[in-house]
Order: structure tokens, then C-alpha cells, then sequence
């Protein structure tokens, strides 16, 4: 026998019929795989008009039964909002945990060091250079001075810490700025590029000549630069002037180059390092320079 209930998707309401679901869990999950083929996620669910409810605490209401649910009202964002609110929600955490080390309040600490060790999955997502699934910096910090069962801190460990979470800081605003000014991001990181288009140009000569730490750095540089436009290019793909629509295929194109380039470097073969950047990099970037000035 089907049920059927009121349920508002951003403030609309829609027509949902449920049949196998038992439970308030199995009615949310169906909920999220349907508003996921339009690339929507929930981000607040409030029932009966009077029940908000937690999806990072399933246990909490995921057992309530059908009969129990009459209304289920829910807000759902796009791929960037839920980023952005993601993200905005660890640099509030962050900055809490940095005026926590600066009052060296050791009891808080602990608190907040434990629920960092659970947000792995959110960190790798948003931040995948700094935060590794299984290791961080800030990770081997707390496990070195057993932080869970610390009863002090050494200063030296308090500054260590303290100089940790402001470099995270300084990336986590960063990428909330990408997300929420991509073409900005955009236009910034491609004339920092742009300006150092001269050096890159100069890699051959400076590996032929032995300078190896020198082109090292400039390819660093680089790829570095190019990771930060291929993070914030793909929220412009959707434009459909007609000039914008190899920019997919460009920034692919210069990924693939770079990990030949990578390649080449490790292997010391210096000739194809200069040869890839020369004919085939600095071109293709030279193309996209065109068209996110058309952004």
C-alpha cells in the first residue's frame, strides 16, 4: 500500500509516492538519490514542521516510523553551495581551534582534536594537497604528543600547532574564495601564470645549463598555479558561448602534458621537459589566457 505525504523541496511541493520504504531513513535516502540525478544535496530537513533533523546523525531519527511523518520540508543546494557551507563551516572550526591554542587551553583542545580526527572524508574532498586520507601534518602533530591523553604541552608543541592550523587558515580561505569568486580566481591565477610565462620558456636552457633547482622551482611554481585554475575552471565549463567551449578540453590537455612533464623531470630527460613546455604547454595555455579573459 503506498503512502503519501507532503514533501517540500525548497519550499515546493512535489509528488513523491512511496511504496518499499519503512522507515523516516529509508524515505531520506530515496529522497537524496532522486535529488541527485539533479546534481541537488540536502542540506536541512525539518519533519512535521516542528523536527529538524541532523543527516550526519542518522541514528538519531532514521528508525522513526512512516505512520509517525507527515510533512518532510527540505532545503537542497547545488554542488557549489554545499562546498561553500562545507567549507565555511571548517574555517569557523579552524578559527576556533586557533583561539583555543593561543589561550593554551589544553582541555578544549582535546575536545576539538578528537573531532578533527572524524572530519577526514570533508578535509580530503576540499583540501586533498594539504589533507591525505590517512595523514596530515596536523594529524602526525596530535598523534606524536598522544594528544587524546595529554595532561600538558610543551610550548614548543603550542607553537607547532599554532603555526599548523594558521597555513591551514590561509588554504581553507583560499578555496572558499575560489568557490565563491571562481572567475576572479580564475583571472588572478592566469595572469600570475602569465607573468612567469617568460621563465617557463627558460626551462630547457636553465636544465641544459645545469640549473636544475632553478627550472625545479619554476615547474613547481607552475603546476602549482595550474591545479588552483583546474579547481576553479570546471565551475565555468556550463558557459555556452561558443569561444568557452574548449576550455574542457584545453585544461585536460595541460594536466596530461604535465604529468609527461613530471615523468620526464624524474627521469632527468631535460630535452623532453623543455621540449613539452616550449611546444606544447605554453601554447595551449596561451589559447585558455584568450578565453578566461573573455570571462
Amino acid at each position: 500500500m503506498e503512502k503519501m505525504m507532503q514533501i517540500l523541496i525548497n519550499d515546493e511541493k512535489i509528488a513523491f509516492s512511496l511504496e518499499n520504504e519503512k522507515n523516516l531513513g529509508d524515505i531520506i535516502g530515496a529522497l537524496e538519490n532522486w535529488l541527485e540525478k539533479s546534481k541537488l544535496y540536502i542540506s536541512e530537513v525539518l519533519i512535521n514542521d516542528d523536527m529538524e533533523i541532523s543527516l550526519a546523525f542518522p541514528d538519531d531519527w532514521k528508525n522513526m516510523a512512516i505512520e509517525e511523518v507527515n510533512k518532510i520540508d527540505i532545503k537542497a543546494i547545488t554542488f557549489s553551495e554545499l562546498q561553500l557551507n562545507t567549507i565555511s563551516s571548517l574555517e569557523d572550526y579552524f578559527e576556533i581551534m586557533n583561539e583555543v591554542v593561543k589561550r593554551r587551553d589544553i582541555h578544549q583542545l582535546v575536545e576539538l582534536a578528537d573531532d578533527f580526527m572524524s572530519l577526514g572524508e570533508e578535509l580530503v574532498l576540499l583540501i586533498p594537497d594539504i589533507f591525505d586520507k590517512d595523514d596530515n601534518i596536523l594529524k602526525r602533530i596530535f598523534l606524536e604528543i598522544d594528544i587524546a591523553h595529554a595532561s600538558e604541552i610543551k610550548q614548543n608543541d603550542w607553537e607547532r600547532i599554532e603555526h599548523t592550523i594558521n597555513n591551514i587558515l590561509i588554504v581553507v580561505r583560499d578555496r572558499k574564495l575560489e568557490i565563491m569568486s571562481p572567475v576572479t580566481a580564475a583571472k588572478a591565477t592566469a595572469e600570475a601564470i602569465n607573468n612567469m610565462l617568460e621563465d617557463i620558456n627558460n626551462i630547457s636552457a636553465l636544465l641544459q645549463t645545469g640549473k636544475t633547482q632553478e627550472a625545479g622551482g619554476i615547474l613547481l611554481v607552475f603546476t602549482e598555479y595550474f591545479q588552483k585554475l583546474s579547481r576553479v575552471l570546471p565551475a565555468l565549463f556550463n558557459d555556452n558561448r561558443e569561444k568557452l567551449k574548449e576550455m574542457p578540453t584545453l585544461v585536460g590537455d595541460i594536466n596530461s602534458l604535465l604529468e609527461e612533464v613530471i615523468t620526464a623531470y624524474t627521469a632527468e630527460d631535460y630535452v623532453t621537459v623543455g621540449d613539452v613546455f616550449e611546444y606544447e604547454i605554453v601554447p595551449r595555455f596561451e589559447q585558455l589566457i584568450e578565453y578566461i579573459d573573455q570571462l
